[in-house]
């Protein structure tokens, strides 16, 4: 099973429990959208929309957004919550966009599926769908998160990012990435940081132990 077959298996399933459906947007949200206004951006590309927990923030303050998500059942899920939106919400992933449809791509826990160097490809290519002077806003998985349930490591690289595999649990047989702030660092390196990388740690909702996940909004600036 590839990579595609194996995330969208999982989220269709995930989904399909009602998983996210009763939950409110996190505060990164409300931080993106205060940052938008700031820059007097208003159309966005929300990647890995899922069913719309982070999405109501941005259609309560009036954003012209798009959402796309690997998973079918996700995507119906949003359609029949927005359905005055349902035709802005489509299946896909963001290698198979064109460049530079909008002002702002907005990431939230969906770039680090994958192995490293999946997700490192998947970032370039929302990076390339940003507009000069656009934002691009990210939450994924930090460096000492304690990972939870049971997991195998795949790979461990010099800067402290690490990949893992999950053995149990909803996310099973998925590839999971781990960020150094350093690798993230080097990513956007030719993008301005207006809101600085910094690190957002949260207990479980179930199971033991921290999850700490990097946030941070980058300006493009060629």
């Amino acid at each position: 099973m590839n990579w595609k077959e194996a995330n969208e298996r999982s989220w269709n399933a995930q989904f399909g429990s009602g998983r996210y459906m009763s939950q409110l947007p996190i505060p990164f949200a409300e931080k993106i959208v205060a940052t938008a206004q700031t820059f007097g951006i208003n159309d966005a590309l929300e990647v890995g929309c899922g069913n719309g927990r982070n999405t109501q923030a941005f259609i309560d303050a009036n954003m012209d957004l798009c959402g796309l998500d690997i998973s079918s059942v996700a995507i119906e899920q949003m359609r029949r919550r927005f359905p005055e939106r349902a035709h802005r919400f489509n299946i896909g992933t963001v290698e198979t966009l064109p460049p530079e449809i909008t002002s702002m791509v907005i990431g939230i826990q969906v770039f680090m599926f994958g192995t490293r160097q999946r997700c490192h490809r998947h970032i370039r290519s929302a990076q390339r769908l940003v507009r000069p002077g656009g934002l691009f806003c990210l939450r994924a998985n930090a460096v000492g998160t304690e990972v939870w349930p049971a997991y195998e490591v795949t790979s461990e690289n010099a800067d402290s990012s690490f990949d893992i595999r999950y053995l149990e649990g909803p996310k099973q047989y998925l590839d999971v990435h781990f960020f150094a702030a350093a690798e993230l660092e080097n990513l956007f390196e030719s993008w301005d940081p207006v809101l600085p990388l910094v690190k957002d740690a949260q207990p479980r909702r179930s199971g033991p132990g921290t999850w700490i996940q990097w946030e941070a909004i980058w300006r493009r600036t060629d």
